[in-house]
């Protein structure tokens, strides 16, 4: 995986190799940004939706499942990504209560400089606090955040991610966490955000017509 880049992987769990699977999906996530679209031809509980969102999948295909279907949700994965990457390709280091996060390294260091470990989806909700200090976000926007396209029954991965994310923060210069609960409406940072903008680099650019040489099969 470090020799070419690769644009978007397809995990299949099925047929036993959930825990393998999910395992793979976190190990994926942590060495590399590519969106991660997981398959399964088992019925999968609720459970192991949110923990494989959480460990940084983007999307779930049962399967089996049409090629056209597959291939539009590669398409919205890899749209979503590009999109997200030329929005904040020019927003590289944000500093908020002596932590540092690095956009593009996807980095977040502590206030002496020691790292930090996030998931995927971790850091994207922390990413979107950070562009929006001290303003409510609902579970709905937290919930596109970390790349969820249908939301649904996924409302309470919001919760365990924020759960999270406070325990990491919590070891951090503030009494309390900055991120406070606003009931029924959602979460909000309390903490002043500075923003040093670099030069934005050429955003990726991925093919719009994709082919599939032969179907998945199990």
């Amino acid at each position: 995986m470090n020799e070419e880049p690769i644009d978007l992987f397809i995990v299949d769990v099925s047929h036993g190799s959930k825990e393998d699977g999910l395992e793979t999906v976190k190990l994926i996530s942590q060495t590399n940004e590519a969106p991660i679209i997981v398959v399964s031809a088992d019925r999968l509980d609720e459970i192991d939706k949110v923990l494989g969102l959480e460990l940084g999948a983007s999307d779930y295909i049962a399967w089996p499942c049409g090629q056209s279907e597959l291939l539009a949700r590669i398409r919205v994965a890899l749209r979503t990504r590009q999109t997200r990457e030329g929005d904040l390709s020019g927003l590289e280091i944000y500093e908020f209560g002596g932590w540092k996060v690095d956009v593009k390294a996807r980095h977040l260091f502590d206030s002496v400089g020691q790292l930090v470990k996030l998931t995927l989806s971790e850091f994207n909700v922390l990413l979107a606090f950070l562009q929006n200090p001290q303003k409510v976000l609902s579970r709905e926007q937290l919930l596109r955040a970390t790349r969820v396209n249908e939301g649904g029954i996924f409302d309470r991965s919001v919760d365990v991610l924020i759960s999270r994310l406070r325990r990491k923060l919590e070891a951090g210069p503030w009494t309390s966490c900055p991120i406070r609960t606003e009931r029924g409406l959602g979460y909000v940072l309390e903490s002043n955000v500075t923003v040093d903008h670099r030069e934005r680099p050429r955003p990726a650019v991925y093919p719009s017509d994709l082919s599939v040489s032969r179907p998945l099969k199990h």
